[in-house]
């Protein structure tokens, strides 16, 4: 063989793992959805939290994280799902809510907490819009899987069998941090407080 050829055999294959490894980017959601108020963004996080969409036919299907739940999540959180098919444990489990009161807040506390999030990743690209927010609602642990039709526009799900009343459900409190990375609001961070005696 000769030099020439071997040179161009070498270059070729030089070339070919550059294009290879330059080519290879993390699959992540992208959004198409741009929430104008963070309002938007905290109803579709704690209403979809917990649903799934089944793909396939009555006999073989599987669940899935509807994309109603990842638009309203950041960019990070998106990442770290990636294909996971279980997006209800993020931080930590998210609760079904039947109603709730939103206040935005100023809280040293989340705010740390959220701080520290992200020291963990390097160069990560802060948002210049942060918000603070509590959730002060009627929860329940139980439910597994609500179906998609049950979630209501302010994120709240229909209760169709368990509560006939708000004080027999669990009364929970989700902090939550929303930011705009640009393509509207999402949620960045959360954290759930439980305000049961026991």
């Amino acid at each position: 063989m000769k030099k020439s050829t071997l040179y161009s055999i070498i270059s070729l294959i030089i070339v070919f793992l550059v294009i290879n490894t330059l080519s290879r980017k993390t699959k992540i959601y992208e959004k198409e959805i741009n929430f104008t108020t963070p309002e938007q963004a905290i109803s579709n996080f704690i209403g979809y939290a917990n649903a799934y969409e089944r793909l396939g036919n009555k006999d073989t299907y599987i669940n899935v994280v509807p994309a109603e739940f990842l638009e309203s999540l950041s960019r990070r959180y998106r990442l770290f799902i990636k294909d996971n098919n279980d997006a209800r444990f993020i931080n930590t489990y998210i609760p079904t809510f039947y109603s709730y009161e939103l206040e935005e807040i100023d809280s040293d506390t989340i705010k740390l907490q959220f701080e520290g999030t992200l020291q963990r990743i390097p160069n990560y690209k802060r948002a210049k819009t942060v918000k603070f927010y509590r959730l002060d609602g009627n929860s329940d642990r139980s439910k597994e899987i609500v179906d998609m039709a049950q979630v209501k526009d302010n994120g709240t799900v229909s209760s169709t069998e368990s509560y006939s009343s708000d004080e027999e459900a669990e009364k929970t409190s989700l902090y939550l941090v929303v930011v705009d990375e640009g393509e509207g609001f999402v949620v960045d961070y959360y954290t759930e407080i439980s305000l049961n005696e026991g």
